[in-house]
């Protein structure tokens, strides 16, 4: 089942809002203990260094559906523990953008070591919340989630740009609706993507050929 809102609203959330030391919306969206329970998770994040932003999205988006106050606020409560995870995987350095992707692919069943793999072969200062983005695409679309950072992190090694990420995701997307395996589409367009760039080898253990990659 392919869940398209992760990935959306990762995207939205790329951009980070001002913080704000009591959230308006969260008042008008919520009842008002609800609306300081979220507040309160948000300044917690806030203090740790963490991204508030995306907390208030995420209870903003649970009152737009109509879901019940109990699930709104666990809702902000686990993406908090998700941040939490890929800021200790990615390190302090981390942007929101990169911290709200990665918990994105945390939250679709890759795990902290997959965001360290794909960190380990980025040039000191590299943001790479679209890799993240892509990385959790490709776990939707079907592709195994260590295959998919093993993927992205030779892309990111072979210093793709994020032209190049939001490429693989049409091309993808395009091949599994056509009736190719998400895999055998991720490898093949990863492959021509990197064609004339550095060369990457194959993940250990996924099962490519000599034919997959370069």
């Amino acid at each position: 089942m392919k869940r398209w809102p992760i990935i959306l609203g990762a995207m939205c959330l790329l951009t980070p809002a001002a913080a704000r030391a009591q959230d308006p919306r969260l008042r008008a969206a919520l009842p008002a203990a609800t609306a300081a329970a979220v507040q309160a998770v948000a300044d917690s994040a806030r203090a740790e260094g963490l991204p508030a932003e995306p907390l208030a999205a995420k209870a903003l988006e649970g009152a737009s559906k109509g879901a019940d106050q109990a699930r709104i606020l666990a809702s902000v409560r686990t993406l908090a523990t998700r941040l939490r995870t890929a800021r200790a995987a990615l390190g302090p350095a981390a942007g929101e953008a990169e911290l709200t992707s990665a918990a994105a692919a945390l939250y679709l069943g890759v795990q902290p070591a997959d965001l360290r793999r794909v960190r380990a072969g980025a040039p000191r200062g590299r943001p790479l919340a679209t890799a993240f983005v892509s990385l959790a695409f490709l776990v939707q679309q079907g592709v195994p989630a260590g295959t998919s950072a093993g993927i992205v992190a030779q892309m990111v090694e072979a210093r793709a740009t994020d032209g190049d990420f939001a490429a693989l995701q049409r091309q993808v997307a395009a091949d599994v609706h056509a009736g190719a395996t998400p895999a055998a589409a991720a490898f093949a367009r990863a492959r021509g993507l990197m064609l004339g760039r550095a060369p990457a080898a194959p993940p250990p253990g996924a099962g490519t050929t000599p034919e997959d990659l370069p």
